[in-house]
């Protein structure tokens, strides 16, 4: 590296300019510099967060569509609660594999997985339990879908 800098330092001390030297050394270093990590944009990833949040706001809202029928002694109907849930782990597993394929062979910063944990927790969450009242069911809904919505921000604040 010194030898090609002396070089460059003669062949331009040859040209007698010196201030043809000094914009010479900041072209070579804008061109390293243009080469390092690969950032992604958090913008996609942004855009399926918002994705996730509808699917989850769909799961919570079949399942309160649920309670409302158990409460009036009607027949259940449409989709359940656990197929909504698969259907919002495939988007999220879909939307985590092209956030890391993103970062092509560097390794993606842990905030990725941790935001794939959360969201896959909330869709978990979304699926109610034998022993659940509504209440219950809604609250433990949202607390999840407050930790997938931090982990959201983590993984912005990495990427930035």
């Amino acid at each position: 590296m010194k030898k090609i800098a002396l070089a460059t330092m003669v062949a331009l001390s040859m040209l007698g300019s010196v201030a043809h030297a000094e914009t010479k050394k900041p072209a070579k270093a804008q061109a390293v510099k243009s080469e390092p990590e690969i950032k992604p944009e958090f913008a996609p990833i942004q855009q399926k967060s918002k994705m996730l949040s509808i699917q989850l706001e769909t799961c919570t809202i079949r399942v309160r569509t649920i309670f409302v029928r158990i409460r009036a002694k009607l027949p259940l109907e449409g989709p359940m609660p656990q197929e909504c849930a698969e259907d919002g782990k495939a988007q999220l597993k879909a939307a985590y594999d092209e956030a890391k394929a993103a970062y092509g062979k560097q390794t993606p910063p842990p905030e990725l997985v941790e935001w794939r944990l959360e969201w896959s927790s909330a869709f978990d969450a979304s699926v109610p339990l034998d022993s659940d009242i509504e209440r219950v069911y809604l609250q433990r809904v949202a607390e999840a879908k407050q930790k997938a919505e931090r982990a959201t921000t983590k993984l912005e604040i990495a990427m930035e």
